[in-house]
């Protein structure tokens, strides 16, 4: 269940996306992370990106955290 929780609020994902280092979040935790962070880092291995990388859902881990949730 570890692969489908978000390291930021440690919840099931909700709208999952991935850092292109491999590591997925919640959109919204992510995007909060970032407007409230001053520089642009990998909350998990603090891999620093120039710009904001682009984010779309991961619809499998959206799936199966839909899942576990009931």
């Amino acid at each position: 269940e570890d692969q489908f929780t978000c390291s930021i609020c440690l919840e099931i994902f909700v709208e999952p996306v991935s850092t292109p280092c491999g590591h997925s979040f919640c959109k919204a935790c992510l995007q909060g992370y970032w407007n409230h962070s001053k520089k642009l880092l990998c909350p998990m291995c603090k891999k620093s990106y120039s710009k904001k990388p682009e984010m779309s859902v991961n619809q499998t881990r959206a799936f199966t955290g839909r899942l576990l949730s009931h």
